[in-house]
């Protein structure tokens, strides 16, 4: 058990975490689809969060969404994939629904009679329909908690929480490829048992708060300038703490054992690449530049290995007349 202990600190203390992870998702069935798992990974890995994401993998095949899910999953201990929608799912899951990993196939079955699931913000309810004395009588059960959701659509209804404050974010599949070009052999008991003690210690921190800098404004009020941007604001704030709650084991020690995490300028610069290579959101997430300038000392540069590509993309301040010549100081946000 140490031995495990360590090579999940070290794994996740590596600047190379995400080629691990990239590794490990081939081989247990995204070979070929590793950036599309990665950024998923980075969406149920908020579920330790107070405020987890949601995604919507769209599909170019039926089941696509959930066999993505069902793969990453393998990596993730012992939650389990629950249907909501189903009578026995949603037990289930209103019996812990922190540590399970809700899936939406479908959030109405179009039916008179039938089932309707909304969501707004971290309250799902699932609708039951039943006719009674010729008229259609709803039941709702209603289940308040923070969870991780994945559908292949957007949530439908009055309970639609896209368009006030949404924490959705999506990802588009290609069509999955007829075969492999090489076999890769499947993760071991070893190291699956790696991953899992790596899902315990990311709870473990998760239960550290994560502040944001007062620089982080100027990402915010980037992204505020455009209405289809804005909407999306509190995805791009939950995916950065998500980022810098995996990037925290890469820390000094020192830092680790403080009583607060501070998201970096290194965190969202991750974030931003992960983003614009996984979900299509991303391609509004602001651009760093200015927020660089205002973080950057003259002359400085800093740079992130792309959790993507595995390559280091460097960040330099631009602007040399800048007045102020300092560091912005940290606040909570």
């Amino acid at each position: 058990m140490k031995a495990v202990i360590k090579t999940a600190l070290a794994m996740l203390g590596s600047a190379d975490f995400f080629n691990h992870l990239r590794g490990a998702l081939a081989r247990v069935g995204l070979r070929g689809e590793e950036t599309f798992g990665v950024g998923l990974f980075l969406a149920l890995t908020s579920r330790f969060r107070p405020n987890p994401l949601r995604v919507a993998i769209r599909e170019a095949s039926e089941g696509a969404a959930k066999y993505q899910m069902r793969a990453v999953s393998k990596l993730l201990g012992e939650e389990q994939i629950l249907d909501v929608h189903s009578e026995l799912g949603w037990a289930r899951f209103a019996k812990s629904p922190k540590s399970s990993l809700a899936f939406v196939s479908t959030w109405s079955d179009y039916s008179a009679e039938g089932i309707r699931l909304e969501l707004k913000g971290n309250l799902m309810t699932r609708v039951v329909m039943r006719s009674c004395q010729d008229r259609i009588v709803e039941t709702p059960q209603a289940i308040a908690a923070p969870f991780v959701c994945v559908s292949p659509e957007y949530p439908r209804g009055r309970f639609d929480e896209r368009g006030d404050g949404t924490r959705w974010l999506s990802i588009k599949l290609p069509a999955p490829q007829s075969s492999s070009s090489s076999a890769v052999g499947m993760l071991d008991k070893t190291e699956i048992s790696c991953w899992f003690e790596i899902q315990r210690l990311l709870r473990r921190r998760a239960e550290v708060p994560i502040l944001l800098p007062e620089w982080g404004d100027i990402m915010i009020a980037q992204a505020s300038q455009d209405e289809r941007s804005a909407s999306h604001v509190p995805a791009f704030i939950e995916a950065w703490k998500t980022m810098t709650l995996l990037r925290s084991f890469q820390r000094t020690e020192e830092d680790q054992h403080k009583d607060t995490i501070v998201a970096t300028f290194e965190d969202l610069a991750a974030t931003a690449l992960l983003m614009r290579g996984v979900f299509q959101e991303g391609r509004r997430f602001p651009s760093l530049s200015e927020t660089a300038n205002a973080v950057l000392r003259v002359g400085d540069s800093t740079g992130v290995v792309s959790p993507i590509t595995g390559k280091g993309v460097k960040y330099q301040r631009s602007d040399d007349d800048r007045a102020k010549n300092q560091y912005v100081p940290l606040t909570v946000c």
